[in-house]
């Protein structure tokens, strides 16, 4: 209720039932209003009386205002008489207003907090004609202008959204608002993150999905399109309060006061969050939309502040058909109220599964270019099926992340920031993989994803979603003495080879499936377990030279990689061998190596042949080291730049990793297994003659060999002698050249072991 509709009411001759809450120490303090704050001579602040009324316990209790707030107010905030009821007293502090009766009595008429105030930004003529050809752009059909990004924004608008008890704002809903104009939109104009190729559409969700705002460029008057959104939720509770404090009629039901003239589009809360509608509508989207262009980002963000409600209308339903049963006089067995509440649980259950899959489909189709991510407002148990919805996208290779805020403005518009934040470093991600070198940017290649944390060991295919290629529709190539050879198949006994359909790793470069050799049956899987390795990539020559120059294009592309990998290993060769002749070096120090991979070539029916890079698969802890772009793993002890020393010692823990060496004074060498790494690619320059270095090393390390496995490696190349031009993506489109050497050592802090396996070089390999 509004503050002029409540004082038009003259205040009742004696207080309604109240609780008196009254201290030990007693005493009103009361001063009188003449003075602009309040004195600070009242003694405890807990020992401050205050009646707490009907109307000002439940706005209290509605926007979380603990009583010890509205005490600290009357002792230290500032005090003003009501501009048109002088009989009553405005404390404000902290963010907050409280109204009190100005009687010995301390009577709490009402409390609020603060609202922010936001408003519109001018649109100049030319803001405006620029942003026209944007949306033409954007919403041709027929536009070969690739997006940057596309957000799908879906707001819930359900009943308990217009609650009041986020600080800064009236209600939740205004809250969303403006974090997601201050902190989506407008933080990321500011940034220069954002411009009108990054396009939005933001979805309702009720009891349905409505889009509200359909595919806009971000610029500024998508900023005062949420503005007014915002501005409508304050009105919207405004009219709430007011039709809530009508009289009742001869139904019994309070009678609608008079409904100001709303705007069309006009948003209020109400009715069910239906979750299952709007994520099936944000999928639709992103397949309609969706050109496959290899840096168009996807991004879904969901706010709520509860559970979804899909389980209710089943469970209506199922109440329906109870009652035309029984209406209907068939024989009906009476269900005990465990039974009832197992029955909605396993309904809800059976909705949770089904919010998944759609999420499972979304990232299982866009892989590294969808990001997921879900914020939630309120009691963190509400939102077990929030967290489930992200876990699914990370398992099938998108990039999820789930929050809850405190009911402030300030946490929520951070959490909304942190999101924005993560869609900007997915399109730079994006970009460092699809613009290197100026090159002309590729298209997707459209593949499905698999649950990457369940790869079982198979003995048996006979899955459908397995091609299998035997006897001459397979060829096993191998790079020997710098040329590839035909040989036979790995396993003596393999007769053909099994290849999934559905990816379960997605890198810059390249997809990752599920590989096997079979034997004569066609289905028995003979040998270990394999990684079959495409371009993720549609090469350009497809669409302008036909099909047999992208079989050309996709052959280059395996065997680079496997070119890569056996320069790679020749260096792992003599990084080994230098560590070896490094005087007390512990024995248990972990040697470098990169796992051997060759080219199968596959005849499929109507694929015709292509080739794939075929390796042994990592079991273990898959992790990182450092990338191409210049970010590397932080040991436990920060810039160390000295080899420590530390004597034997029993009952060492053979996990740790980092071992703490100052303070010792022996002869043997301790390094951290960080520091290897980062000094294999040290090395790597060094012993190339400073023309290449190794990096974005991934793998696995084997703890109990003390080696590490590598795969994927990225090589920078960059020779000075060369002409300008000619050292371009030698190593494919992960090589960043001179750019990329000096990225890593920007960041690159040397430890001990990069003194000692750099020493004696002066040039060549």
């Amino acid at each position: 209720m509004s503050t002029r509709a409540m004082n038009r009411r003259s205040p009742p001759p004696s207080p309604p039932p109240a609780n008196r809450l009254r201290s030990r120490g007693g005493g009103t303090g009361f001063r009188s209003p003449s003075s602009s704050s309040t004195s600070t001579g009242m003694g405890r602040t807990s020992a401050i009386t205050l009646l707490d009324t009907n109307h000002g316990r439940e706005r209290r209790l509605q926007r979380n205002i603990p009583l010890r707030d509205i005490q600290a107010a009357i002792k230290h905030g500032k005090k003003e008489r009501h501009p048109s009821n002088r009989n009553l007293i405005i404390y404000t502090y902290q963010g907050q207003k409280h109204i009190i009766s100005e009687d010995e009595s301390r009577r709490l008429v009402t409390t609020m907090v603060s609202t922010i105030d936001l408003q519109l930004k001018y649109i100049s003529t030319q803001e405006g004609a620029h942003h026209r050809r944007a949306q033409g752009i954007i919403c041709d059909e027929n536009s070969k202008i690739p997006w940057k990004s596309h957000s799908i924004l879906i707001v819930d608008k359900s009943g308990s959204m217009r609650n009041s008890d986020v600080s800064g704002c009236r209600t939740r809903l205004g809250a969303v608002w403006l974090s997601i104009a201050q902190d989506f939109i407008n933080f990321r104009l500011e940034a220069g993150t954002a411009s009108d190729m990054d396009v939005v559409t933001i979805i309702l969700m009720g009891e349905d999905a409505k889009v509200l705002v359909d595919r806009h460029p971000t610029n500024k008057l998508l900023f005062n399109r949420v503005v007014e959104y915002f501005h409508d939720s304050e009105e919207a509770d405004r009219e709430w309060h007011r039709n809530r404090g009508g009289k009742k009629g001869r139904n019994g039901k309070r009678q609608r006061g008079p409904r100001p003239n709303m705007r069309p589009g006009f948003v209020q809360p109400g009715g069910h969050g239906f979750y299952g509608p709007s994520l099936k509508k944000a999928e639709d989207l992103l397949e309609q939309y969706d050109d496959g262009h290899a840096e168009s980002a996807l991004h879904v963000l969901l706010l709520s502040d509860g559970r979804p409600s899909d389980h209710t209308f089943i469970l209506r339903d199922m109440n329906d058909n109870r009652k035309k049963s029984k209406n209907n006089k068939d024989q009906i067995c009476r269900k005990t109220m465990k039974e009832e509440q197992d029955e909605i649980e396993e309904v809800y259950k059976n909705v949770r599964s089904t919010l998944q899959k759609a999420v499972e489909r979304m990232a299982s189709k866009h892989g590294r270019r969808f990001n997921f991510a879900a914020i939630g407002m309120g009691n963190m148990k509400e939102y077990e099926c929030l967290k489930e919805l992200v876990s699914s996208a990370n398992d099938f290779g998108g990039q999820a992340n789930f929050q809850v805020p405190g009911l402030s403005c300030a946490e929520i518009g951070a959490a909304v920031s942190s999101a924005a934040t993560s869609l900007t470093a997915c399109q730079t991600a994006l970009r460092s993989a699809t613009n290197i070198g100026g090159q002309q940017q590729r298209r997707v290649r459209q593949c499905l994803r698999e649950n990457s944390r369940l790869l079982p060991a198979l003995t048996e295919v006979v899955d459908d979603t397995f091609d299998i290629y035997m006897n001459e529709d397979v060829e096993r190539d191998e790079y020997k003495d710098g040329k590839f050879v035909k040989v036979d198949l790995r396993d003596a006994d393999a007769k053909g080879v099994a290849l999934k359909q559905l990816a379960f790793g997605e890198g810059q470069e390249r997809l990752a499936f599920q590989f096997f050799e079979l034997g004569d049956d066609g289905s028995t899987v003979v040998g270990e377990a394999l990684v079959a390795k495409e371009s993720r990539f549609i090469e350009s020559e497809t669409d302008t030279l036909g099909r047999s120059n992208n079989w050309l294009s996709r052959d280059k592309f395996v065997k680079r990689f496997c070119k890569l990998h056996a320069t790679a290993q020749i260096c792992a060769k003599a990084f080994n061998q230098k560590l070896d002749s490094i005087p007390n070096l512990d024995l248990d120090t972990a040697r470098v190596s990169f796992i051997d991979c060759c080219v199968y070539y596959l005849n499929h029916k109507t694929r015709g042949q292509f080739a794939v890079i075929v390796e042994p698969r990592l079991d273990g802890k898959f992790e990182k080291w450092n990338n191409n772009n210049g970010w590397q793993m932080k040991t436990s002890q920060k810039d160390r730049r000295e080899i420590a020393t530390l004597p034997e010692q029993e009952n060492e823990d053979e996990d740790d990793d980092v071992i703490d060496l100052t303070g010792f004074d022996k002869d043997s060498i301790f390094v951290s297994n960080n520091e290897v790494a980062q000094a294999f690619s040290h090395f790597s320059y060094i012993h190339s003659g400073r023309k290449r270095l190794i990096c974005d090393l991934q793998g696995v390390m084997k703890k109990q060999s003390k080696l590490f496995c590598f795969t994927d490696p990225a090589i920078h190349y960059h020779n000075a002698r060369e002409e300008e031009g000619s050292n371009l993506t030698k190593y494919g489109r992960t090589d960043r050249g001179q750019k990329g050497i000096q990225n890593f050592f920007d960041s690159h802090t040397c430890n001990g072991l990069c003194n000692l396996v750099t020493k004696g070089f002066i040039n060549a390999d």
